[in-house]
């Protein structure tokens, strides 16, 4: 008897979710993109600053005569040229990232438009769906209503979990790319150090550019996830799980470009990679708890519809 407006409301409902959902990653996508603004002009001119360290330098200025003078010139080249790189590197992923974030933002302005009167159309198919109730004489019509919509809700709910888990698992994914990239990167670094020549430094530089890729795709799928997560009902401390995402390119870079040779810069890096992981793992965690528990909702949710229509 109610098949086809079920249907209609559950797509209503679900465009309604929507709507609210893309509000929600607009405003978050919005911050991101002044944060994303300010950092990169701020990177411009922390690489521009390295840059003019370096040319100063390799032009034998005051600086460099300093330097040759103490017997230190080539050290000290190599320690401005490794940070006008990391500075460098960390410009480029703030573009890099800006231009997804813009990307995102105008594909969910387009979308938007699809659903911009969901949430009239979802409450004229409530008032007639009622309507139809009370005609025929049911006796637990405003409360089969009230529970449809809670299982309307719910079901919904479960929807926005599993996106936000793909995309967890999917940053996850990138992460663990990187610390295998990283790994094999250690273990030829080792065998550099016992002499294992210029094969082991190629293929240990090799593994880093790995890494230094799958780092940057990590970034955008961080970022993502945290969008996904901007309309969910979700704790405080979830939130707060995210928030180191956004730098954590940053420490990655730092740690590895300081110094290409040195074990322990390797080994810095695959912390940051570690500590991100671990978050992303732990609120991968507490999302498949969220998910078990609305489905449990939804089973009860459906079995109270059942008995109060069989009842009535």
């Amino acid at each position: 008897m109610f098949e086809e407006i079920n249907s209609k409301l559950r797509e209503a409902e679900q465009n309604s979710r929507r709507l609210d959902k893309i509000d929600a990653m607009l405003e978050s996508l919005r911050a991101d993109k002044a944060e994303l603004e300010q950092k990169k002009y701020l990177l411009q001119k922390e690489m521009e600053k390295e840059q003019l360290d370096v040319d100063k330098l390799e032009n034998s200025g005051l600086a460099g005569l300093f330097y040759m003078i103490l017997g230190k010139h080539g050290e000290k080249l190599e320690k401005e040229k490794a940070e006008a790189l990391a500075a460098k590197l960390k410009y480029e992923q703030a573009v890099k990232e800006l231009d997804e974030v813009n990307a995102e933002i105008e594909n969910l302005r387009v979308e938007r438009m699809k659903y911009k009167n969901s949430r009239n159309e979802y409450d004229a198919l409530f008032s007639q769906k009622k309507d139809m109730l009370m005609s025929s004489g049911s006796k637990a019509a405003d409360e089969i209503l009230d529970l449809e919509a809670k299982l309307r809700s719910e079901e919904n709910l479960l929807k926005e979990i599993r996106e936000a888990i793909d995309a967890g698992r999917s940053a996850a994914a990138y992460l663990d790319r990187a610390l295998e990239h990283l790994d094999s990167a250690r273990d030829y670094g080792v065998w550099d150090i016992m002499g294992g020549g210029m094969i082991a430094n190629i293929a240990k530089h090799s593994h880093i550019d790995d890494a230094k890729a799958a780092v940057e795709d990590a970034q955008i799928r961080l970022r993502r996830f945290k969008t996904e997560l901007a309309d969910l009902d979700i704790s405080h401390d979830i939130r707060f799980e995210t928030d180191g995402f956004a730098k954590f390119a940053d420490f990655f870079f730092d740690g590895l470009i300081a110094d290409w040779l040195m074990q322990s810069k390797i080994e810095n890096s695959q912390s940051s990679i570690h500590n991100a992981s671990l978050k992303v793992r732990n609120v991968l965690k507490r999302l498949e708890a969220m998910e078990r528990e609305a489905n449990a909702q939804i089973s009860y949710l459906n079995s109270e519809v059942k008995r109060l229509i069989l009842e009535s």
